[in-house]
């Protein structure tokens, strides 16, 4: 019996230390590849990277972009009251309005640049300030345009805010200022009361 049963013995354990095993279920190599498939993260296409340089190249070129005058001007432009005073942008028609109508003009000359005119246009909001003007042609020009009508003006000044009063015979009325020393046609934020004064004593009000 023993002589029988020690070449089996011998033969299991030559099997053993030659690596065999039990063979694995015929379904392994299925699980272990969706396990990795699991495991391993998706692999990009070679699309997403090139989408993503040229979005970051777009942004980086919006960026760099730099304004153009237009783009800036607007940027700072002077945002006027929406509601308040009625004004007239041409000067020309304005004249023609005041001629006829025999009202007296009121021309503020500002600057988008300019923290004293923005500073000042609310006031063309207020109740008071709406009511004196009108009896008023009220024109609005940007000094930055330089109309040529304007320059005819210059030696009134060249400062920002420049608030003229013109008869409805279109001469300039050199009577009626700030009372500033310095800058006669110059009213400030805090001079509403006087603006005012100014507007009424224009209309002979």
């Amino acid at each position: 019996m023993n002589r029988i049963a020690a070449p089996s013995l011998l033969a299991l354990t030559a099997a053993l230390a030659l690596g065999c095993a039990p063979k694995a279920p015929a379904d392994a190599p299925v699980a272990a590849s969706k396990a990795a498939e699991q495991a391993a993260p998706p692999a990009k296409t070679e699309a997403a990277p090139k989408a993503e340089k040229a979005e970051k190249a777009a942004r980086k070129t919006v960026a760099l972009k730099k304004p153009t005058p237009g783009e800036r001007k607007a940027k700072r432009a002077i945002e006027w009251p929406a509601q308040g005073v009625e004004w007239v942008e041409d000067w020309a028609a304005a004249r023609a309005r005041s001629a006829e109508s025999g009202k007296p003009i009121c021309l503020v000359v500002y600057a988008d640049w300019c923290p004293r005119c923005k500073e000042l246009t609310p006031l063309f909001a207020e109740p008071d300030l709406i009511a004196a003007s009108e009896g008023l042609i009220m024109v609005r020009q940007d000094n930055d345009a330089r109309p040529d009508w304007l320059q005819q003006y210059a030696e009134q000044g060249s400062y920002v805010p420049r608030i003229f009063f013109f008869g409805a015979d279109g001469n300039l009325r050199t009577d009626i200022t700030s009372g500033h020393p310095r800058y006669p046609f110059f009213y400030s934020a805090r001079q509403k009361a006087a603006l005012v004064k100014s507007m009424k004593t224009a209309t002979g009000a």
